[in-house]
């Protein structure tokens, strides 16, 4: 009798601990196993935008029946600093590696992110965009005598011009070479090709120009500026 007791009693809590764990895996166990853990957008990322993981992304379970094609994960935000979107990317929307450039322009060691002041610039190509190569030539006020340079501006926006080979046989060496983090309008959006004919047409005017230098670098343009000279860039 007593043994029968016993078995009961191991019946109904084996049953109960069944219940148990059916509840928790339903509760629990399917989410664990039918979700996965990706980065999703927590704003809006305009096409151009240089991205910063910890400002932009954030961790989410997603279904994963919905996950869509190459969509990263946390272990894969580090990859992503200074890398630029090449398409809008909507708030909440999944991150896939499809939708940024391979090329990261975040800067490094003791080089930092300047803008150079509009009044430095006598010209730039009117076709530069973020990304490009460029080498920085000082001018005297001898430049219109030297240069052909059809320079148009306007309020808040920078000179520019078209024919790149007339610049570079009228100038010596370099004062800098570098890469161009930023060009933007007088709106401070980024200045992007306009349709497929890539750098025929821009989205806008040029307003600003922001580089990667050194401190050191920095400060041997502004003594340059100083002794009165100005700036002309061209890239390559």
């Amino acid at each position: 009798m007593r043994r029968k007791k016993v078995r009961g009693i191991i019946g109904i809590a084996f049953m109960a601990t069944s219940v148990a764990a059916m509840y928790l895996w339903m509760a629990y166990g399917q989410a664990v196993f039918a979700t996965k853990p990706v980065l999703i957008a927590v704003m809006d990322i305009e096409e151009g935008t240089l991205i910063e993981p910890e400002k932009h992304f954030a961790v989410a379970k997603v279904d994963t029946d919905l996950i869509i094609a190459g969509s990263l994960e946390a272990s894969d935000q580090q990859a992503l600093y200074g890398v630029a979107a090449k398409q809008f990317i909507p708030k909440n929307a999944q991150i896939s590696d499809q939708y940024f450039t391979k090329e990261n322009l975040a800067v490094t060691g003791d080089k930092a992110v300047f803008k150079i002041p509009n009044t430095w610039i006598y010209a730039v190509p009117s076709s530069m965009r973020r990304g490009d190569d460029i080498d920085i030539y000082e001018i005297d006020s001898n430049i219109e005598k030297n240069l052909h340079v059809n320079a148009s501006k306007s309020e808040d926006e920078i000179n520019t011009y078209s024919d790149q080979s007339v610049i570079r046989l009228s100038l010596d060496a370099p004062v800098l070479s570098t890469t161009v983090l930023y060009v933007k309008d007088a709106s401070n959006r980024e200045v992007v090709d306009a349709d497929e004919r890539k750098r025929f047409d821009g989205t806008s005017q040029i307003g600003s120009v922001e580089i990667a230098c050194t401190k050191k670098e920095m400060k041997a343009l502004e003594k340059r500026v100083a002794d009165g000279m100005m700036f002309i860039i061209v890239y390559h």
